[in-house]
């Protein structure tokens, strides 16, 4: 039987983006990229991460060396009235 795994889930402040809340601490780590690889996001190898704020992973796609430092917001989706 499968273990099942739950992810509590916080509102970061100014931001309309929700991230599980232990990914804060992995900002600037190798480890970011591989937890967001988790929650399916597409991110290529070199990635620097100084980061929590994406809004959709699985829309996400990061190619090979990027850099998305502190109060970088990758935009995934737009709505238009």
């Amino acid at each position: 039987m499968a273990d099942s795994c739950y992810f509590r889930l916080v509102r970061l402040e100014g931001s309309r983006s929700t991230v599980p809340w232990f990914l804060r601490y992995l900002r600037g780590t190798p480890w970011l990229s591989d937890a967001f690889k988790l929650l399916g996001a597409d991110i290529g190898r070199g990635v620097y991460l100084d980061t929590t704020d994406l809004t959709e992973f699985d829309c996400v796609t990061i190619g090979d060396h990027s850099e998305l430092n502190a109060m970088c917001c990758p935009q995934t989706h737009l709505f238009e009235d």
